[in-house]
């Protein structure tokens, strides 16, 4: 198996993570509501928390522009209040900043002014890839072994962490959407997709942007050579449209179809160890909390162990 060194920064913070929100700006205000990062004004109220937005922001539903220029307002406020809003991009967002028409009912020029808005972005790091947590790593669509090690090859450290993963995949990133240094897209593997996915097939290799929850999560519960670390990810909807998770949260899908009402969000109190999804189903209007994981009195949770090793293999 892929072994990873732990990182050396750890965040701390709880974190709240929600996944695509396709155009549902009403859907996704409803889940910061309540989970109490916003007021009644809609504006930041989450203090000093983390919350990771996994990308799919456009599409599909009716206001996506409005959804994308929410969430550069709520990172500007959350910077104020020692806060931090991560905003990953989807493939959605990368198919428009590479000129396809990703919404047919989308004018023109709406088109153009949100392909800018993303691009600029992207320009400003205020979107990035992938986001590590010290013990998390999230991205939209989730590290599959063939791709995670080709992107190790890239980064001219020994045995880099995953923070360093992070950072090389965020920098190249920058770099292909960059229209000035014309770098090739065939060159990063993490955005490498085949032009047919199999769900459950033995060979994931759809990208970061495009890989399949299905394909990662049989290498969790196999435990299988092609899934190393942690890992947070949106995109596979689910046909029961609830948050999904393996061992314990070793991987986690938070998306949950949130065009059809069904509001979910992931919460993670490192502190307290405990990590929770929050679900509110269309048919069901109360939302209901439903644990991942909890740490029973006496045991180490296992970011604790991850952070404890990291820290004794930098002493030495």
């Amino acid at each position: 198996m892929l072994r990873i060194p732990p990182s050396l920064n750890h965040d701390t913070r709880t974190h709240f993570a929600v996944g695509d929100i396709h155009g549902n700006l009403d859907g996704f205000q409803k889940i910061l509501t309540h989970a109490q990062l916003i007021d009644k004004k809609g504006n930041w109220n989450g203090k000093n928390v983390v919350l990771a937005q996994l990308g799919d922001v456009i599409d599909r539903g009716p206001k996506s522009f409005g959804a994308w220029r929410y969430l550069q307002k709520l990172q500007m406020q959350a910077k104020q209040s020692q806060g931090k809003v991560v905003r990953l991009l989807g493939n959605h967002e990368d198919m428009l900043c590479q000129g396809y028409e990703t919404e047919k009912t989308r004018p023109l020029q709406k088109h153009l002014k949100l392909q800018k808005l993303i691009l600029q972005d992207i320009k400003q790091a205020d979107v990035q890839a992938v986001y590590h947590d010290g013990y998390y790593t999230y991205s939209h669509a989730g590290f599959g072994s063939e791709v995670l090690r080709r992107t190790i090859e890239k980064i001219e450290k020994k045995n880099p962490s995953w923070q360093d993963i992070a950072a090389v995949c965020n920098l190249h990133f920058r770099n292909i959407h960059d229209p000035t240094l014309q770098v090739s897209r065939k060159e990063h593997p993490y955005l490498h997709q085949v032009p047919k996915r199999r769900p459950g097939g033995k060979h994931p290799r759809g990208g970061i942007l495009w890989e399949d929850y299905r394909d990662l999560s049989q290498s969790v519960e196999k435990k299988e050579e092609h899934f190393a670390g942690p890992q947070i990810v949106g995109h596979t909807t689910n046909p029961v449209h609830y948050i999904r998770s393996v061992q314990s949260g070793r991987l986690i899908c938070i998306d949950s179809k949130i065009l059809l009402n069904c509001l979910s969000y992931l919460k993670i109190d490192y502190q307290q160890g405990r990590i929770e999804k929050i679900c509110r189903s269309r048919y069901i209007r109360t939302w209901k909390a439903m644990p991942i994981y909890v740490c029973q009195k006496g045991q180490t949770p296992p970011w604790q162990m991850t952070w404890q090793n990291s820290s004794r293999e930098s002493a030495e």
